[in-house]
């Protein structure tokens, strides 16, 4: 047998016992009512997220252009950074070697120089007097004289070209700091905005928390609500249910009462009592609720039927039929300790000895 098989035979043994159907209403009737309250709060929540779905696409299609602009702008910068960078370099550079000419040219002068104060100084005559030192000729003043003008030419070309490149290398390192501060604006602008971004993920998954958090209870209090509901209609049907079943055993109390009166008429009417009974014979117990006929009082469990006359009657009316008919129990027990009883008082004491609780081993005498 397949499980589907399987499945539809307990189903179908479950549809036609009443009291398994019940229990399985009682078991699951309170999960339908969470299903269709689920089903309802996931179709709610579907609708209502549709349009925020809209929304955010459209929001994250600007939020993506948005950052493909930013990051096409950082690239830019980048690129113009790493050329003026280039630039800076390479001016350094020419920068540093018109300085290092100019200071070349410079250390010549000042030898130069020294070399005029010591010829021309008191130590250089009185050397040269005593000394013999030959005199430079004309030819090699004129040389040394060309060579100066030679390096002040050059000297304030080089000057000139030096003022000119650092003019030009102090331009380019601001140009190049104003590059490097947009640079960090649009960094520092982006970390801002993806904190903000990181702030209203945070807070719309906390609306989102909120809003699940509230349907839950919502769909919880609509289960607990239905439940008690299922169960003030179940705990009605099972009042409904008592009640009639009450009135049954009270319509069949009735109807055995009905019934133990009619049998008790038909014998009456089959043995006419005579008005002269005493009453003084065995009663058989009777089990069951039977009303005396003498006090009309309902007698739940047991009661008492007269042989001769057939007359129903509790304890205490069969105690008082007897002692009205025949001999009191003092003369009864008097009787006995004489030893002057026949079977009728014999009967009567074995009779009294029911009344007090005992005529269980005598119900069948």
């Amino acid at each position: 047998m397949t499980d589907a098989c399987r499945k539809l035979a307990n189903a179908y043994e479950v549809m036609k016992d009443p009291e398994k159907r019940r229990e399985y209403d009682v078991t699951w009737s309170a999960t339908w009512p969470a299903r269709s309250t689920k089903q309802e709060t996931e179709q709610r929540q579907a609708q209502a997220a549709e349009p925020k779905r809209d929304k955010t696409t459209e929001g994250n299609t600007t939020k993506e252009k948005e950052a493909d602009r930013r990051r096409e702008r950082l690239r830019d910068l980048n690129v113009t950074k790493s050329r003026y960078d280039k630039h800076v370099f390479d001016v350094e550079q020419i920068v540093k070697k018109l300085a290092a000419d100019l200071q070349h040219l410079q250390d010549q002068d000042d030898e130069e120089l020294r070399r005029k104060q010591e010829k021309n100084g008191w130590f250089a005559s009185i050397t040269s007097l005593f000394g013999g030192k030959a005199k430079e000729t004309e030819k090699t003043e004129q040389e040394r004289e060309t060579q100066r003008l030679q390096r002040l030419a050059s000297k304030r070309i080089k000057q000139h070209q030096w003022n000119q490149d650092d003019m030009k290398l102090q331009k380019l390192k601001k140009e190049l700091q104003a590059v490097k501060d947009q640079i960090t604006a649009e960094t520092k602008r982006e970390v801002q905005e993806a904190r903000l971004e990181a702030m209203k993920r945070q807070e719309q998954l906390r609306q989102e928390q909120e809003a699940k958090r509230r349907d839950e209870e919502q769909r919880f209090r609509e289960i607990r609500a239905k439940r008690a509901e299922l169960q003030a209609r179940q705990r009605k049907e099972a009042e409904a249910r008592s009640a009639k079943e009450a009135q049954a055993a009270r319509e069949a109390c009735a109807a055995r009462e009905a019934q133990a009166a009619k049998e008790v008429r038909a014998a009456r009417e089959a043995h006419p009592p005579s008005i002269t009974c005493r009453h003084d014979k065995f009663w058989p117990k009777l089990e069951g609720s039977y009303r005396c006929d003498r006090c009309r009082t309902l007698q739940r469990q047991f009661a008492f039927r007269c042989p001769g006359c057939s007359m129903t009657a509790c304890a205490r009316c069969r105690r008082a039929l007897k002692g009205q008919g025949g001999t009191s129990n003092h003369a009864r027990r008097s009787s006995y300790g004489n030893g002057n009883h026949d079977k009728n008082s014999h009967d009567t004491g074995f009779e009294d000895y029911v009344d007090h609780g005992y005529g269980s081993y005598y119900d069948d005498y």
